[in-house]
Formats: structure tokens, C-alpha cells, sequence
């Protein structure tokens, strides 16, 4: 049996968080956190997807399947995410830039925007890596069909089976569950 001594002596001197820290502690640790580990993590993932899209539209050979053609759209929804969170809660909740969370812009536009903007677009990139799993199943489990479907319909009609359901369903979803 472990003692109530042994529990508090063991989390206070494994460093887990405690009851005790100080408001200024937990100031400057939600600072580092949220002010700088998040902005630096978040540029580094606004520079990869920007790099996969670069390199995706730059190589055009790539975009003749359905596969490069998801991956684009994934990266092009990755980035919106990544820039709106950076945005709200390392720039302006954190550092009250370009605007204050309390400033009436803002309290009017995050429930009747930014929010059902973030479920929308972190719902799509969870629908469209889905997606991409379904249709590299299909290539590698199915390639009769798979070659099939490639033959009988073009491009843009198969990148839109899987995009176009995810895209009205996430909408319809989020604007019904908020209110909007």
C-alpha cells in the first residue's frame, strides 16, 4: 500500500504538476507553451505543407492521380488549420495581437465563425486522410476495379466522390450543431 507521504513526496519531486504552483508559474509556463512553443511548432508545420504543396503543383506528372490530387487538398487543409491556430491562440489569446480576445470583433466573430470554422476544417483533414486511406485500399485490395473506375470516369469526378460528400456532410454537421 502507498502512503499519502510517499504519493506527495513522489509528485512533488518527479516534477508532475501539483496544486501548489504559483499563478506567476503557471503565467509563464502557459507563456512558453502557448506563446512560443506553439508558434515555433506551428510555423515549422506552415512551412511543411507548403513545401508538400509546392512540391505536389510543381511536379505535374504527380497530379495525374486521385492519390496526389487528396494529398494536395490535404495539405491545402493542413495549412488552414495550422494558420488558424497559430493565429488564435499563440497570436491573439496568448499575445493580444492583431487583436484582444475581449475586443468586440473577436467576442462576436469566434462563436458565429472561427468556431465552426475550426470543426469544419480539422473535421475535412480527418474525412480527406480517411479518404486517402479508402482509395489507396481500393488500389491495393481491389485493382480491377480500381482500374476500372480510373478508365470510366475522369479525374476530377473521382477526386470529387471524395471530397464533395465529406465537404457538405462536415458543413451541414457543424452549422446544424452550432446554430449558425
Amino acid at each position: 500500500m502507498l502512503d499519502e507521504e510517499f504519493i506527495s513526496s513522489y509528485s512533488n519531486s518527479c516534477g508532475s504538476v501539483s496544486l501548489d504552483l504559483s499563478q506567476l508559474d503557471k503565467d509563464l509556463c502557459m507563456f512558453w507553451l502557448e506563446g512560443v512553443l506553439m508558434i515555433i511548432v506551428g510555423c515549422m508545420g506552415l512551412v511543411g505543407n507548403t513545401l508538400s504543396i509546392l512540391t505536389l503543383v510543381f511536379t505535374r506528372d504527380k497530379l495525374n492521380n486521385v492519390f496526389h490530387r487528396l494529398l494536395l487538398v490535404l495539405s491545402g487543409v493542413d495549412l488552414f488549420l495550422v494558420l488558424l491556430i497559430v493565429l488564435d491562440y499563440g497570436l491573439i489569446q496568448r499575445h493580444s495581437w492583431p487583436v484582444s480576445e475581449h475586443s468586440a470583433a473577436y467576442v462576436i466573430l469566434f462563436p458565429k465563425v472561427l468556431f465552426p470554422l475550426y470543426n469544419i476544417i480539422s473535421s475535412l483533414s480527418t474525412y480527406i486522410t480517411l479518404a486517402l486511406a479508402f482509395e489507396r485500399f481500393l488500389a491495393v485490395c481491389q485493382p480491377l476495379y480500381y482500374r476500372q473506375v480510373s478508365v470510366d470516369y475522369s479525374l476530377a469526378a473521382r477526386t470529387g466522390v471524395y471530397i464533395l460528400p465529406a465537404v457538405c456532410t462536415i458543413i451541414h454537421y457543424t452549422l446544424y450543431r452550432t446554430g449558425v
